[in-house]
């Protein structure tokens, strides 16, 4: 956490709840607990879908004025938690499932000692800049930049007649795809779910390959971004455009 601070030390971002959500369940969750020694019990498509309900479980609790603690330890080790397609993860962990919330429940007794130390607001902050720039939940479902490559895949994959059989048989209109694919990727089957991960990370290397930069979790999609955009064009126009002259209010 430390070294992170010293390497980016004019960064002081806004706190962002959605942001410090993801940071949250990165850390607690993906990281810095004992999950990954029992990865290979649940496999890759298995731990992206609990990456998801982690990060979903942990948003209610993040708010603006400060992180609900004992929430986020109750949502994050209950012992009957359960992926979107129903199956408990006690069961996918079997004997690694205690250890693992015993060690959730160490990273959370750190942050809610920095909390009380520090202050919420410090905490919040620190979280919102973890949460965009990790790898396994920040760049994932709920970021700006997941949505807008997910929709472009699916486009892009459809405009080229490249969408897989066993990807269209189930959700053949691509923009249902593309809807479902961004918002609520842990709900598609292990094919669908495997595409549009390979085919996420093809659109980050086809940035890579421009030389272009591959965004940061905490952006705008695409089409937040043209409203924005639309909204400050309109803004501009308006302080833009000339007083009417003394002659003309006379007339």
């Amino acid at each position: 956490m430390g070294s992170g601070m010293r390497t980016y030390p004019l960064i002081v971002a806004d706190p962002v709840p959605s942001a410090a959500a993801r940071g949250i369940a990165e850390w607690c969750w993906r990281r810095e607990s004992d999950v990954e020694q029992w990865h290979f019990k649940i496999g890759d498509l298995g731990m992206a879908r609990a990456n998801i309900a982690a990060t979903r479980a942990v948003l209610p609790h993040v708010h603006p004025e400060g992180i609900d603690w004992p929430a986020v330890r109750l949502a994050l080790t209950q012992p009957a938690r359960r992926l979107a397609d129903g199956r408990a993860l006690a069961d996918i962990f079997e004997e690694g499932w205690t250890p693992v919330l015993v060690s959730i429940r160490r990273q959370i007794d750190l942050w809610q000692q920095a909390d009380d130390t520090l202050g919420s607001e410090a905490v919040l902050r620190m979280l919102t800049v973890h949460g965009p720039r990790t790898e396994s939940i920040g760049q994932r479902r709920g970021s700006g930049w997941y949505e807008t490559a997910a929709r472009r895949a699916v486009a892009r994959a459809a405009d080229n007649g490249t969408l897989p059989t066993e990807v269209t048989e189930l959700l053949p209109d691509p923009g249902r795809l593309a809807d479902t694919a961004a918002a609520h990727p842990d709900l598609l089957d292990d094919a669908t779910l495997r595409w549009i991960t390979r085919a996420i990370h093809e659109e980050e290397a086809q940035l890579r390959a421009a030389g272009l930069p591959v965004p940061p979790a905490m952006t705008f999609p695409d089409w937040a971004a043209q409203d924005l955009l639309d909204i400050l064009h309109s803004d501009s126009d308006e302080q833009q455009e000339p007083a009417p002259s003394a002659a003309g209010a006379a007339d």
